[in-house]
């Protein structure tokens, strides 16, 4: 009876030794995999905003001093991504600005704090932007035509 345990107890230390990690990190390399959609995604393609409501909650969540994320989907001209990962939290805004999958520009991975979101209304549009930003940023986050 003895060996019997002996030799499950063997086994269970061995298969447990070859099962490959095969969790998955939203932060995929953008040349192997393509970037998993979200329905919540904020997407921004040439001034044509999908899902603009929730980027407005966002916006009404920070004022209000109330935790919230979003992620914000840029396409370039050439169709190529740019994705801007927004958490607010205590009155800072953690941005990280992703532009690995733009084949056009240098690939980067930016981390940043900033202070404030802004809101400027005009007759034609309503511009969104970053202030206080501890990196030197492009601080126009959003333009969304009325």
């Amino acid at each position: 009876m003895k060996k019997i345990y002996v030799v499950l107890f063997f086994i269970l230390i061995i298969s447990g030794c070859d099962v490959p990690n095969q969790s998955q990190d939203i932060n995929m390399d953008p040349d192997i995999f393509p970037y998993p959609q979200l329905l919540e995604d904020i997407n921004d393609k040439q001034g044509e905003i999908e899902n603009k409501e929730r980027f407005e909650k966002f916006y009404n969540n920070v004022q209000q001093n109330k935790s919230d994320r979003i992620r914000l989907v840029r396409y370039t001209h050439e169709g190529n991504l740019v994705f801007y990962y927004l958490e607010y939290q205590k009155e800072i805004i953690y941005l990280t600005i992703d532009t690995r999958s733009d084949i056009n520009e240098q690939k980067s991975y930016i981390q940043t704090n900033c202070d404030s979101l802004k809101k400027v209304q005009t007759n034609i549009n309503e511009k969104y932007s970053l202030e206080g930003c501890d990196q030197p940023i492009d601080n126009n986050l959003l333009i969304i035509e009325k």
